[in-house]
């Protein structure tokens, strides 16, 4: 027996998306009683868009893969042997603003590049050490260091924070800034850094907010609320997150935010 066929159109919108990632339906796939001028254009169109998303996909994939070449010490190594000067020199805010209050005694700062925060912690009389896993940025250190006269209170090592183990060795002060590294594998930084830290002595770690993306601050996916850090530490610590707010001029002024896990070991 013969039944009626009737035709039926793939559900798509206005660019042949259809609810299946990645299929396209145009023309009478999805308009049955389109022309042929009418489905031409539509594929035209259809096409468009796919090439568009393959661009965009490429274009992420690239992103990705500069990002994570970025987190390793050959990207690091060729900044900061490059002629000019890759920071500003200047100690990170938050570290006169946490250690200030704090007896000097022996530091570490963890990811510490060029040496700002080294310099600033040995003016104030504190042993500093400065650890970063280029050794290029720590001849660069180490240099400002001697020109700002605290060499004989700075020492500096080769190290990757991300594999890092300072065994018996113990600091009052265990501080990394801007250390540009996804949550996840954040948290497990965080633990290597407060095993450093000597009874009663003090963990500083700050990072960009995540809140500075919408605004257009920043375009990272490394970035970290405070309080995602705070599962690295266990009952034996006194700590508390914050977010502080600062207006950075390397770039025209505007107002970043600052997220802060400072903690004190019992």
């Amino acid at each position: 027996m013969h039944g009626t066929t009737l035709a039926v159109g793939l559900v798509a919108d206005a660019n042949g998306v259809t609810p299946v990632p990645g299929v396209l339906a145009v023309g009478n796939a999805s308009a049955p009683m389109a022309t042929v001028a009418a489905a031409a254009a539509a594929g035209v169109q259809a096409g468009a868009f796919l090439n568009a998303g393959l661009v965009e996909e490429d274009t992420q994939a690239a992103v990705e893969r500069a990002r994570e070449a970025m987190r390793e010490p050959e990207a690091w190594e060729e900044r900061y042997g490059s002629p000019s000067a890759v920071w500003s020199g200047r100690v990170n805010p938050q570290v006169p603003a946490k250690a200030e209050a704090l007896e000097p005694g022996r530091a570490i700062d963890v990811g510490c590049g060029e040496g700002g925060d080294v310099i600033w912690l040995a003016q104030h009389g504190w042993e500093v050490t400065g650890m970063d896993f280029s050794p290029n940025g720590l001849d660069r250190a180490r240099q400002h260091a001697h020109d700002a006269g605290v060499g004989e209170r700075t020492s500096f090592r080769v190290g990757d924070v991300r594999t890092w183990e300072p065994g018996d060795e113990r600091w009052d002060l265990v501080t990394a800034h801007y250390l540009h590294l996804p949550p996840e594998p954040m948290l497990d930084v965080v633990r290597r850094l407060a095993s450093a830290v000597a009874p009663g002595g003090t963990l500083l770690v700050v990072g960009h907010h995540p809140g500075d993306v919408p605004a257009g601050v920043r375009a990272r996916d490394d970035l970290f609320e405070p309080e995602a850090l705070l599962p690295a530490l266990d009952e034996t610590w006194d700590a508390r997150a914050e977010v502080v707010e600062r207006t950075h001029t390397g770039m025209g002024a505007h107002v970043v935010r600052d997220s802060i896990l400072v903690a004190t070991r019992r």
